[in-house]
């Protein structure tokens, strides 16, 4: 229980150190290899994903809507810092990002179910929110736990949606805040690990 509370309070500190950079719209950066921006349609998402963005340090390459910020913050977890990663694209009312935590193997990720859950109740608590809904899954051949957040601002209730999964001791979020159902379905579509 102990190790399933040290990663929920360590998804609440990088939520409390990355939510407001997101909202804030930190400088833009170029992609890593400049791959070509392609328009990308999806069966009902508005959102139009054309700009590519690989990640030769965390292993993944994805489609924002356009160039992602970059944020990066040294977390405790375990006696070990542990340097935690985001990529983001805000505007006023949306935002698309992708998390990259990289747990130290000290830690045991064996129940992969208690570590999600527990990265998913702690995101929803960094913001304040409440889990409406989550399902297991499977998500680039690993496991997965997909989640809609309800959250509540000036009156105001917006749907947070989530996905979580392991790779090995890395534990990889996509996020999409301010969209529908079928946007943040089309935005995991374009997400794809490179390890």
């Amino acid at each position: 229980m102990g190790i399933i509370y040290a990663i929920g309070t360590l998804v609440i500190i990088i939520c409390a150190l990355v939510l407001p950079r997101i909202l804030m719209n930190a400088h833009p950066i170029r992609p890593y290899n400049g791959l070509a921006p392609a328009q990308q349609a999806y069966n009902g998402a508005t959102a139009q994903f054309t700009t590519a963005y690989a990640s030769p340090d965390d292993h993944f390459t994805v489609r924002f809507p356009s160039y992602p910020t970059t944020d990066s913050s040294n977390v405790p977890i375990n006696g070990t810092t542990v340097t935690t990663r985001s990529y983001t694209v805000s505007d006023s009312n949306t935002s698309y990002s992708v998390h990259v935590i990289p747990y130290p193997a000290s830690i045991d990720m064996s129940d992969k179910d208690a570590r999600l859950k527990a990265a998913l109740d702690g995101a929803a608590k960094a913001v304040g929110g409440t889990i409406a809904s989550s399902k297991f899954e499977t998500f680039a051949g690993n496991r997965a736990l997909e989640a809609s957040v309800s959250t509540t601002q000036g009156g105001k209730t917006t749907s947070n949606y989530s996905l979580y999964f392991l790779k090995g001791n890395t534990l990889y979020s996509l996020v999409a805040i301010g969209v529908n159902q079928n946007d943040f379905d089309a935005f995991k579509l374009t997400f794809h690990l490179t390890v």
